[in-house]
């Protein structure tokens, strides 16, 4: 009880000895020792008075401000009404420091996920990487809404399109389930005209852009689209949700008083694209709602990746590796060139020589592709520049660079095989080649089971047909089992081919022998006998 009272009562103490429980906090205690030294001190300076009589009246003055100091502090710290007053205080300058801000402008807020801007108008000089970050924050910095993570933003507007069934062959509702559920194609889509709450179209709206009115693919400048129960075409009704949350809610707000969605909607596409600065990518999202026409909705995302042009210090680089590429490619072209001029149609009966036709030609394809999506960027890029509130449409940009990409696999896959043919030059490779070869028979074996395992996991198979996603799981349990029957029975099999081959070996060896021993029994000539009875006993053995 003693020591409770002696580390908890008195002030100084009770900052390194305070119970966890207690609302008188470390930070209130400490703040109240501060602001009393502080006091104490002041009140020393202005009340210190300097005699140098004698070094004893010194000492009892030094003594005396102790003791008041001690003193002054006990008696604070046993009053309660003061003790809350001092809790009061501590409070109000904790707030006060709350108040004040903990971070500088520009940087990252824990309750503010968007990136707020630095001040335009800063007295210290800023350097040149914080200029250029400012001149990127000019160009960003009003495409908010939607997308609040800070490092995307949105580029253009983001569309609303809904594909149509017209009324005429949409089923009743007597008919059963089983056969409303049916394949959906591009010509049963509407593409008629109406008013609006889809009535009779009006003759004194003119606008081709209405809500109302259909817009092909070739105006949108869009591409089909596969989804979950069928491919959609690039057309349909479009709706602009805007560039930020308040105007999209708005605007869905007055689709949902006009009915713009009914029961003949077949599907819903939501498509935007966002850039990244950080990792300087284009993202086209499109996300699709389809309804199978008997009241459910099957939702799907469709994400494609888009690299932006090469930053000043990669570009260079780039740049360089291309040249040098395409040089040695149209030195390749002179030499087949002088080589197909001279052997005419034999040329073409040589793997090789085809096999490097095929890696130029592909090389040039990819060469007219990136030029091709150089040229899109620019224009889609001019399009967002001139008109910031239209829809960007990236989708021909998408599929020239996955048209690249694929290209670029079968080009590595083709270099790899030019690369192999160059090493079987070496004694050593030559080896496995000559391996592959003899046991191309048991690995081909081994390959068709592995694809059948590798089938027999196809989630998209499994998925759109259960029927055969079952026979695959099936067909991939049983061929498991074989490869390990195979593998087991290869193994005692190789081990059975040796002794099989040891022990013929032994017995032509015995046989020899056996006629040398006849032929000189014959003639006269003495041979040992031990070994002859050693002979005809492993004869007999073998013979059994």
């Amino acid at each position: 009880m003693i020591v409770e009272k002696f580390t908890q009562d008195y002030l100084w103490l009770s900052v390194a000895t305070r119970h966890p429980w207690n609302q008188f906090t470390r930070v209130q205690r400490l703040t109240c020792c501060v602001t009393l030294l502080l006091c104490n001190m002041v009140i020393n300076i202005m009340f210190w008075k300097i005699n140098d009589t004698t070094a004893k009246r010194d000492v009892q003055e030094v003594a005396e401000v102790i003791f008041l100091t001690l003193f002054f502090s006990l008696m604070l710290n046993r009053m309660p009404w003061l003790r809350k007053e001092k809790g009061q205080q501590a409070k109000r300058i904790l707030a006060l420091l709350a108040k004040c801000p903990s971070s500088l402008p520009g940087s990252r807020d824990k309750n503010n996920p968007i990136y707020v801007a630095p001040a335009m108008n800063r007295p210290v000089k800023c350097p040149e990487r914080a200029l250029k970050e400012k001149k990127l924050l000019k160009l960003t910095g009003d495409v908010l809404g939607f997308i609040t993570d800070g490092n995307s933003f949105l580029l253009g507007n983001v569309l609303l399109r809904q594909i149509r069934i017209p009324g005429a062959i949409f089923l009743p509702t007597r008919v059963p389930p089983q056969e409303k559920v049916k394949s959906f194609h591009q010509d049963q889509e509407d593409t008629e005209n109406y008013g609006v709450n889809w009535g009779p179209p009006d003759t004194n709206n003119t606008k081709s852009d209405s809500i109302w009115h259909y817009q092909n693919q070739e105006t949108l400048g869009g591409y089909p689209i596969r989804g979950e129960f069928a491919t959609y075409s690039g057309g349909g009704y479009t709706v602009r949700l805007g560039r930020n949350s308040t105007t999209a809610m708005r605007v869905l707000q007055q689709l949902e008083q006009s009915q713009w969605l009914d029961r003949y909607t077949k599907g819903l596409f939501v498509e935007f694209v966002v850039f990244n600065a950080n990792v300087n990518l284009f993202c086209v999202v499109t996300l699709i709602l389809e309804s199978n026409n008997i009241g459910a909705f099957f939702t799907s995302v469709k994400l494609d990746i888009l690299t932006s042009l090469q930053t000043s210090k990669d570009f260079a680089w780039s740049v360089i590796s291309q040249v040098i590429y395409y040089l040695l490619v149209c030195y390749y072209v002179f030499i087949q060139g002088r080589q197909l001029k001279q052997q005419r149609w034999r040329f073409f009966t040589r793997k090789r020589n085809i096999l490097d036709m095929s890696i130029i030609l592909i090389s040039f394809v990819i060469l007219g592709l990136d030029m091709k999506f150089i040229s899109l960027h620019k224009e889609n890029m001019a399009q967002y520049h001139c008109d910031r509130d239209r829809f960007i449409n990236f989708y021909e940009a998408v599929k020239v660079n996955s048209a690249v990409i694929h290209l670029m696999g079968f080009l590595v896959l083709l270099a790899t095989v030019q690369l192999w043919n160059l090493l079987r030059q070496n004694l050593r490779l030559q080896v496995i080649g000559r391996t592959l070869s003899k046991a191309w028979d048991e690995v081909l074996g081994f390959l068709l089971v592995i694809l059948i395992l590798l089938s027999g996991y196809a989630i998209a198979a499994i998925a759109l047909n259960p029927v055969l996603g079952s026979f695959l799981i099936l067909t991939s349990v049983v061929s498991m089992v074989l490869v390990i029957i195979n593998l087991f029975v290869s193994a005692i099999l190789m081990s059975f081919g040796k002794e099989r081959k040891s022990l013929k070996t032994q017995k032509e060896a015995a046989l020899t022998d056996m006629l040398l021993q006849k032929l000189s029994s014959l003639l006269g000539i003495q041979r040992p006998q031990n070994t002859c009875k050693q002979i005809a006993v492993t004869a007999i053995g073998i013979d059994k």
